[in-house]
């Protein structure tokens, strides 16, 4: 039997258990992906007009890794992998943290387009410009939240670390300091949600960075697309914000079903 297809029964019912279960969190991730797929086709446009040129392509770079990551992520939620799911989370908030980082430093946008697979390694003033502690510093400075525990906790995932391996297994219910190695994929509907919290939201939170960065730099937000945009962000806000509550309700529901 080809190893791949061993699990192949688990997984389509774990796709459907996922999707039945959190059918409200998909409704709303769609609703702001098809706003953002709509930005990212303004910013092409504007970037063929040489408008904000620069911010643009780098913002459009950071846009289609963090769709892929997006997409990447359900994936793996859906299947119960929730280990690897987290370890590509911490790559979302490394975009949020360089759009903003981008934002306020624009000098540094023509470095980080022209970057190349050894700039790290062979150019000092990259490396400096962009090392994570410069990074967060800086954001710090300028008022951002850093998430500096966050990224720690989830690089853990990528290294052999006996804390980060508890991502990838599952808690003793009656102990849960005791840790149990998972070794097929089975649905955690704890896991899921803390993905689902970090992800459903990061579309819509892309549509106010884009806009933020618009309106700090005099950029148009006044003209009839952009006056759409920032009215499906406002009615989108109230079903982003009430992710918590429906976690809860779904928790409740599960409650003594795993």
């Amino acid at each position: 039997m080809v190893a791949s297809l061993v699990f192949d029964e688990k997984y389509k019912k774990l796709v459907t258990t996922t999707r039945e279960t959190f059918e409200p969190f998909y409704k709303i991730c769609s609703s702001a992906l098809l706003e953002l797929l709509k930005v990212k086709e303004k910013l092409i446009e504007e970037v063929r007009l040489d408008r904000d040129k620069e911010f643009n392509e780098a913002a459009l770079l950071l846009i289609s890794r963090s769709l892929q990551h997006h997409e990447s992520i359900f994936i793996l939620i859906e299947r119960g992998l929730y280990g690897d799911a987290f370890s590509i989370a911490r790559n979302i908030l490394s975009d949020v943290s360089m759009f903003y980082y981008l934002h306020h430093n624009p000098e540094l946008i023509p470095m980080f387009i022209k970057e190349s697979d050894t700039s790290y390694q062979d150019d000092a003033a990259f490396k400096k410009a962009f090392n994570e502690g410069t990074i967060q510093k800086n954001l710090k400075v300028n008022g951002h939240s850093a998430p500096v525990k966050s990224f720690q906790l989830l690089s853990k995932t990528a290294h052999a670390s006996a804390w980060g391996a508890q991502l990838y297994g599952t808690g003793d219910r009656k102990d849960p300091n005791v840790f149990i190695a998972k070794f097929e994929p089975q649905f955690e509907s704890k896991k899921a949600l803390g993905l689902l919290g970090i992800i459903l939201s990061v579309n819509w939170d892309y549509l106010n960075m884009v806009l933020w960065h618009r309106h700090h730099n005099k950029l148009d937000v006044n003209s009839k697309f952009w006056l759409g945009i920032q009215e499906n962000v406002k009615k989108l806000r109230p079903l982003i914000l009430g992710l918590g509550e429906k976690s809860e309700e779904i928790l409740k529901g599960l409650n003594g079903k795993e």
